[in-house]
Parts: structure tokens; C-alpha cells; sequence
């Protein structure tokens, strides 16, 4: 269960990349907390910001000068934005880390699965090989991978994709962070297999106690794992909520949008899409981020951004028609 103290904390982050055409918004002044022990869904659609603002809190971005981030991002008290970034890779692994989306492609190809897992050892506990051999067996163990012994001399094209995303949960805990952020890992994974993995990273949170921050554009995948969901649109969070609330109660058009067009067994009828606009219409601008698409916007919609209001306990929304 989720304490009350946070573990993370965003404030006010905005993210910005240089294009052709002059500066591109891709995170406008988010601000969320992550407590200790929660599981966080942040949705959306494609570039909505979800997997930059996770690259940013690892620090993967970098300091560059075609990217300028503003903000604050409070990992345990220390600011992470403020880090070197020697101190950065330091932390990295062993305070927060990563399953990032596509674990056949993460995987070095040319490394066998056990010398993957135990060079992991060998940085994060400065174990040796022998030692570190097994310990990266004892893990492979740990997110159920049936053989470890025999799956730690293979190599990653020879797993299948949920099989790689095992291994990229082991690597991703080897150091048991108090952070793990989950990017897209049902991806590309068929359903009886999204549902396995789902379950495993709830009996490792359940194990280990650590705060997942898990990344998707799948309502139906979050509802089945996370505590509290942020709903993200154009860079910003637009519904914030616990999960019952959110599906009980989805109070924002695009969330309400989001989950009409997903298929429900029984349901009759066509699907309800949403309707579709270039995604940076509404970027950088101070204007609700769903007016383009929204069939209530009203002539104040386009004038100002709604901030987050509290229209139930804990269940909070950017619209002005609440």
C-alpha cells in the first residue's frame, strides 16, 4: 500500500526541443507527485509527453543545447535537474530505473542474457563474474523465467518479446530502486502474455515495496495495475484521479473520448473515435489543449488554459465546464 509521503515530486516542469521551425513544447508546466510505494499510470496518446518527461527524470536527455528544460524534479529531497550528470549515472539503477519500450531492441544482441544481467551486478554491487553469474541466475528466477540457467547462456533474438521484457524487469531491479518507471511494457505483446507481465511487475511492487511509474496509451491496461492515473494531452496533465474514480467517473472529454473508443466485449455498436488533429495545434499556446477537438468548448476555451480543479475528492480536472 502507498504511504503518504512522496518519493517524487515534478514541479512545474516544462520541456522544450528545437525544430525548423523555431521552439517545440513537448512538457508544459507539469506538476505530479509520485508517493512511496505507488503504482502511477500516466496515459495518453502518441506525443503527449509521457516518454519525455520519463527520459527527463532519468536524466537521459542530457544537457544540450537544443533542449531546455525549466523546473524542478525532487527525487528523495535532491533536485534532479540540479545533479552532474556523473552523479546522475551514479543514482541511475540504484534510485530509479527504467524498462524502456521495445526490450528486443534494448537488449545488447551481441551478449548472452546472463552476462547481461550479471555485468549489472558487477556495476550496481561490484561483485565478481562468478558471483555475478549467479546472482543475474537467482534474478532471472525471480520474474519467473522458467529455465534461468539455460535462458542465461541464449542470446536476446533467441526470446521471444515477452521473454526479453522479463529480462529487462530483472536488469531493471537488480538494485532494487525505490523508483521504476515502465514505459510501454505490454507493447507489441499479445494479451495473455501483457496480462503475465502485468502481474509480475504487481507481485515485484507487492515484494519490494517500489513506486512504478507506468507509462502507456492503453486505459485498459492501467486500470488493472495503478492506484492513481494522469491523464496527459499535449503536455499536459488534464485528469488526475484514483483509478475507480476515473473509470467511474471520467469528467474530461478527452479521457471521456479515450475510453469510448476502446472495444468492450458485449458492447453493440461502432466505436466512437475521436476526432483527430495535427498534435501541435495547441501547443506553447494559452488555450484548453483539447479545444480543437472537443464538442463542448466554449468561446472561453480558446482565450485560457483551465488549470487542474477538484470536482471530487482527489479526482481533479482542466476543463471549464466544471
Amino acid at each position: 500500500m502507498a504511504s503518504t509521503t512522496n518519493l517524487l515530486e515534478i514541479k512545474d516542469l516544462s520541456i522544450k526541443f528545437t525544430t525548423e521551425s523555431g521552439w517545440l513544447t513537448a512538457v508544459d508546466h507539469l506538476n505530479l507527485d509520485i508517493k512511496k510505494g505507488e503504482k502511477l499510470g500516466l496515459v495518453g496518446e502518441s506525443g503527449s509527453g509521457k516518454s519525455v518527461t520519463a527520459m527527463t527524470i532519468m536524466g537521459l536527455l542530457g544537457k544540450r543545447r537544443d533542449i531546455a528544460i525549466q523546473g524542478q524534479i525532487m527525487l528523495e529531497g535532491e533536485d534532479l535537474l540540479r545533479m552532474k550528470q556523473d552523479k546522475i549515472e551514479k543514482i541511475r539503477g540504484r534510485k530509479m530505473s527504467m524498462i524502456f519500450q521495445d526490450p528486443v531492441e534494448s537488449l545488447n544482441p551481441v551478449f548472452r542474457i546472463g552476462n547481461l544481467v550479471a555485468e549489472a551486478f558487477m556495476v550496481q554491487e561490484k561483485t565478481d563474474k562468478k558471483i555475478a553469474w549467479e546472482r543475474a541466475i537467482e534474478q532471472l528466477n525471480k520474474v519467473r523465467i522458467r529455465d534461468p540457467k539455460a535462458t542465461a547462456r541464449q542470446f536476446p533474438h533467441e526470446l521471444s518479446g515477452g521473454m526479453c521484457q522479463r529480462v529487462m524487469i530483472a536488469l531493471a531491479l537488480v538494485a532494487n530502486p525505490p523508483l521504476l518507471i515502465a514505459d510501454e511494457p505490454t507493447t507489441d505483446l499479445d494479451v495473455t502474455i501483457q496480462a503475465q507481465i502485468l502481474a509480475l511487475l504487481k507481485k515485484l511492487h507487492q515484494d519490494l515495496g517500489t513506486s512504478v511509474i507506468l507509462i502507456t496509451h492503453d486505459l485498459g491496461v492501467v486500470c488493472q495495475f495503478c492506484d492513481r492515473i494522469a491523464v496527459m494531452l499535449n503536455g499536459r496533465i488534464v485528469e488526475l484521479a484514483t483509478a475507480d474514480s476515473l473509470f467511474t467517473n471520467p469528467s474530461h472529454p478527452y479521457t471521456r473520448g479515450l475510453l469510448n473508443s476502446i472495444p468492450v466485449l458485449g458492447k453493440k455498436g461502432r466505436l466512437e473515435p475521436m476526432p483527430s488533429i495535427h498534435n501541435q495545434e495547441a501547443r506553447g499556446e494559452n488555450i484548453c489543449r483539447f479545444v480543437h477537438r472537443c464538442a463542448i468548448s466554449t468561446d472561453r476555451c480558446c482565450s485560457a488554459a483551465p488549470g487542474l480543479r477538484e470536482v471530487l475528492p482527489n479526482h481533479y480536472v482542466a476543463c471549464f465546464s466544471h
